[in-house]
């Protein structure tokens, strides 16, 4: 079965693969897939351009009022990677 990048890419961003752990990120909901395909669509970006280059820099300036200063997926629960060493 064939997919095209903009299916795997919004795939990616909002289904779930499996049990995630507690720590895992989790899909985005509709609600949240909403907010972020508006925000992409205003910044002249389509969901598979977030497969090539250096998203991270694609999605500065990207906040979700329910999540401020998150990116989208990243689960909002601490980690070890959130605790001092």
């Amino acid at each position: 079965m064939d997919v095209s990048p903009q299916a795997e890419a919004v795939m990616l961003l909002t289904v779930s693969f499996g049990k995630p752990d507690s720590d895992a990120a989790r899909p985005l909901t509709p609600s949240e897939w909403g907010a972020f395909a508006s925000w992409l669509k205003d910044n002249a970006l389509t969901p598979e351009d977030l497969l090539q280059g250096a998203p991270a820099a694609m999605l500065e300036g990207w906040q979700h009022p329910k999540h401020p200063n998150s990116l989208p997926g990243h689960s909002r629960r601490s980690s070890h990677r959130d605790r001092p060493p």
